[in-house]
């Protein structure tokens, strides 16, 4: 089960759907429910993915983007035609918003994190697209139903090819200022870079020398 701080979310739905397996297999799951687990153990909703689309992922991020109160469901979600893109959920099911699609085959982007990464404290999701391929780092805020780029840097990564482990990344405030960083890998995996949010875009806000890249584990 994959859960978070209050465990409340889980994957299910095993399928192939998706060829890619760009985390070792090639299960993706199908359905998102949102468990509560801590008292009286329940499911809250189901929600299918539409179509021949499958979650191409291992966790969903659970946190309220788009200011209203509420906390949303945000996974990466791919179909038949390999359309990969970030989609927003409400926690009743409902489809809210839609990032931009990859728009071809064995591509693959992932949701980081939703934090005030913005320079005045917007609140944004963190993605990297092609994270395997001269990956960029992305800063999506929620407009209306669609995920609209802020900023964007690219030479990051933050998965190995093949392997199940996709926590190979920090978004935390490193400095106390306030204002988050988003910490990934340079693509060679022997670099962390500190990608800070500024009114022109991005900046490096630290750089931390690491060590020979990681295998699939």
């Amino acid at each position: 089960m994959l859960v978070d701080e209050e465990e409340r979310r889980r994957l299910a739905g095993p399928s192939e759907r998706s060829p890619h397996g760009i985390a070792g297999d090639r299960l993706e799951a199908t359905v998102i429910l949102p468990a509560d687990t801590t008292e009286d153990p329940k499911i809250l909703q189901s929600i299918p993915t539409p179509g021949e689309a499958a979650v191409e992922g291992i966790s969903p991020i659970r946190a309220d983007l788009n200011g209203d109160g509420h906390r949303e469901i945000i996974v990466t979600q791919s179909d038949a035609a390999q359309e990969v893109q970030v989609v927003v959920y409400s926690e009743s099911g409902n489809l809210l918003a839609t990032g931009p699609a990859v728009g071809r085959g064995n591509r693959w982007r992932q949701q980081i994190a939703v934090a005030p990464f913005g320079p005045n404290g917007d609140v944004e999701l963190a993605e990297v697209l092609t994270p395997h391929i001269g990956g960029i780092a992305g800063f999506y805020r929620m407009e209306g139903n669609s995920l609209e780029l802020a900023a964007q840097q690219g030479g990051v990564t933050t998965h190995a090819i093949g392997s199940r482990n996709l926590d190979i990344r920090l978004a935390a405030d490193l400095d106390g200022d306030g204002q988050p960083e988003l910490v990934v890998f340079n693509q060679s995996f022997d670099t962390l870079k500190a990608l800070r949010r500024t009114e022109d875009g991005t900046a490096q806000h630290g750089r931390f020398n690491w060590g020979p890249r990681p295998g699939p584990t």
